[in-house]
Parts: structure tokens; C-alpha cells; sequence
């Protein structure tokens, strides 16, 4: 089913925060305020998306057009720039964004989690560690182990799920990904302890195993993407805000919490343009995770403030969407559903009046896990056959 115009989002009914995971508590969080200071001082810096100025005029904010998403007999993807990698079979490949030049970038299978620098440089998820990859499928230097990799590169933590959705920084210098800790508190009179499975963004370097005592645990979150080289988008599975704004350097002593769903769907997987600003998000029931039921699109009103809901997407095939990434100037986006990965372009989310009908997208690969940067697929890419 598509929803046409003016319906609100679909988004389970719970009015509040979502359902504490595994009974998990939540810290308090500095408020959104404090997140559109972050990224106030960042937009100067010019490091940040673009302004949009104007872009929340007379929209409310908790009340998104609702987008009919027809399917269209269109090259919905023609006259895009740069590349997807994605994963097909196990292995990592590499695609114009209209589908053509796809071409596979490593053998053997067990990949996952691929992204890529501004510079075109891939870094996938294999084995549980990071590797290093040039475009033609070669190795830079040695897999790289994360926290969860194996028993000696975790410590003392406990590490129950992850390493998992790898996100390597716009320069390319850093990665982050998200762990699950079981998380142990005795209480020293009774010595009785409880348990806990409490989720844990870490960044590392890409050169080198990174401990999580170098840049901080940020506590209670998952999903991390990068807003900028120094700020990282995350999402909340538990009681605390929803979306949040990391400050690379101090782990959850940086984080500013951003905003959440006011019908209380869950949010997560999501990310903002590189040069727009822009935001996409997973929206819907499923409090466990992605998939979900609905694709959710914001303008950043300012480059900074409280995002407000332009248009959603719904009706993937099989129910649900499980990936999205944006092109470099927030113009088009692609996703995937249960047949592969779709892409289509976006309308400018800060017009007066967006039309959210004009999102006709069509599929151009079948894969999973796209991610969009902005080299375009050179003639030498790919494996040597």
C-alpha cells in the first residue's frame, strides 16, 4: 500500500521513547538544544551540510507528508554522479548508481558492512575485522581487528553481537561501528549481579587496532553514521532520545540527544547528505532493529536545527526497508527491499512546497547494503577476470 497525501506516518501507537531493551536503563542526555549547538558550531566551521534556511516554514513537526510512491517506467537513477558499493553473494561490488558498470570487487564471500571515503578507498567488514580495499579488490595493509573480533582484541568486555555496521569517515581515517556488551552491576552488599545487553558505538582508526579507551564508548546507542568528520549520527533502541549527535573525542561524554518520533515509532539506520541538509531515517514498529516499514525524510532547517518531516516512503517489497544512503547533494537516495536496491531522486526537501509524488524510484541492482560516495566507477575498478 502507498499512502497518499496528508496521512501521518505509520508508527506502532506507543506515544513515548520505545521499550528498554533487555530491561536497560537510560542516562540523561544533554537536550536538543545542546545537539543544534553542536552542529551550529560545526555548519560555521563549514565542515557540516549545507544550510537550508527557511526550510520549516509552516510545516508542523510532527506530522510528515505522506508520499504514493507509484512505480514508474522511468531511468529514475540517469545522470546521477558517483558509485555504490554493496554487498551481492557474500561479496563486496561496485556500480554506477543507474545499475550499469557493476562489477565485483573481492572473491571468496563473508563480506559485509561496505562504505567508502570521499577518496573512493572501501572498507568492508569481513571476518569480523576491517579491511582496507582499493577499488580493483586489493588489500591495504592487514585486516584490522574491532573490538568483538576475537576474545584477546575485546578485553574485558563481553562482547554478545557485533562488530556491526562499519562506517568508514569521509577522509577516510576513521570507522565506527556498534558492539553489544553484556553489562554486569553487583550490588557489593548482597553480591548479587544482573545482566544486561547494553549497546556500544566504538571508533577506530583504519590502520590500526583502536582501543575503545582512545575515543570513548558511546553508551546505549547503534547504528552510527558520519555527519561530518567529527560528528557521528546514532540511534537509541531503548528509553532514552531517539536520535543523537556524537562529537568525535570523549565517547558519550560528547553526545547530545537530537530528537525522536512523536507517535513513537522507532528510528534508526539512518543518515544525512554530505552537502545538503537532509536527513533519512528507517521509521516503524520494529523495536529490535531494522528492517522497518517506512522510509522517513527531514529538512535540517538551518543545517543545525530540529529536523522536520517532508516526505515518507512506503510499500517496499516484502514490507519493509532495511538499508538507505544518500548522494553527496541529498538529490536522490537509494535503499533496499526484499527484490534489491532501489534508487530515486529526491526533491529539494527545503522548497516552499515539496512534492513528494515526484519520488519514483525503480531497481537497479539486487544486492544489499548500498552505500553511495561520490568517485564514479573508473574504467580500471573491479577484479581482473
Amino acid at each position: 500500500m502507498r499512502l497518499g497525501p496528508d496521512v501521518p506516518p505509520s508508527g506502532g501507537g506507543h506515544v513515548g521513547r520505545g521499550v528498554p531493551r533487555n530491561g536497560g536503563c537510560s542516562r540523561r542526555r544533554p537536550s536538543a538544544v545542546a545537539a543544534a549547538a553542536i552542529l551550529a558550531a560545526i555548519a560555521m566551521s563549514g565542515t557540516a551540510p549545507a544550510s537550508a534556511a527557511g526550510a520549516a516554514s509552516g510545516r508542523s513537526a510532527d506530522a510528515p507528508r505522506g508520499l504514493e510512491r507509484p512505480r514508474a517506467a522511468v531511468d529514475a537513477a540517469a545522470g546521477l554522479g558517483g558509485s555504490l558499493v554493496y554487498i551481492r553473494r557474500g561479496n563486496v561490488w561496485l556500480a554506477a548508481p543507474d545499475g550499469s558498470r557493476n562489477r565485483p570487487v573481492t572473491r571468496g564471500g563473508g563480506w559485509s558492512s561496505p562504505s567508502q571515503s570521499d577518496s573512493g578507498t572501501i572498507v568492508a567488514l569481513r571476518r569480523r575485522a576491517l579491511v582496507r580495499l582499493t577499488r580493483d579488490g586489493r588489500m591495504i595493509g592487514r585486516p584490522v581487528p574491532l573490538i568483538g573480533t576475537s576474545q584477546r582484541s575485546s578485553g574485558n568486555l563481553l562482547v554478545q553481537a557485533g562488530p556491526a555496521d562499519l562506517r568508514v569517515s569521509p577522509n577516510g581515517k576513521l570507522a565506527a561501528y556498534w558492539i553489544g556488551v553484556n553489562h554486569q552491576t553487583c550490588n557489593p552488599v548482597t553480591s548479587m549481579c544482573d545482566y544486561r545487553l547494553q549497546d556500544d558505538v566504538v571508533v577506530t582508526r583504519v590502520d590500526r587496532f583502536t582501543s575503545f579507551t582512545r575515543y570513548g564508548l558511546t553508551r546505549d546507542y547503534r547504528e552510527p553514521s558520519w555527519y561530518s568528520n567529527e560528528l557521528l549520527l546514532m540511534f537509541n533502541y531503548g528509553l532514552a532520545e531517539t536520535v543523537a549527535i556524537d562529537r568525535l573525542g570523549e565517547g558519550d561524554a560528547n553526545l547530545a540527544a537530537w530528537f525522536s518520533d512523536p507517535q513513537g515509532a522507532q528510528l534508526g539506520k539512518g543518515q544525512a547528505a554530505a552537502r545538503a541538509p537532509v536527513l533519512a531515517v528507517l521509521a516503524g514498529t520494529n523495536r529490535a532493529g531494522a528492517p522497518q516499514e517506512t522510509i522517513r525524510l527531514y529538512a535540517i532547517p538551518g543545517g543545525a536545527g530540529l529536523p522536520v518531516p517532508i516526505c515518507q516512503i512506503v510499500g517496499a517489497m516484502g514490507g519493509r526497508f532495511t538499508d538507505l544512503t544518500w548522494q553527496r547533494n541529498g538529490r536522490a537516495l537509494a535503499w533496499q527491499e526484499a527484490d534489491g536496491i532501489h534508487v530515486a531522486p529526491v526533491p529539494d526537501l527545503a522548497a516552499p512546497n515539496v512534492d513528494c509524488t515526484a519520488i519514483r524510484d525503480r531497481r537497479v541492482l539486487r544486492g544489499s547494503e548500498p552505500f553511495w560516495g561520490p568517485k564514479a566507477v573508473g574504467r580500471r575498478d573491479g577484479l581482473r577476470r
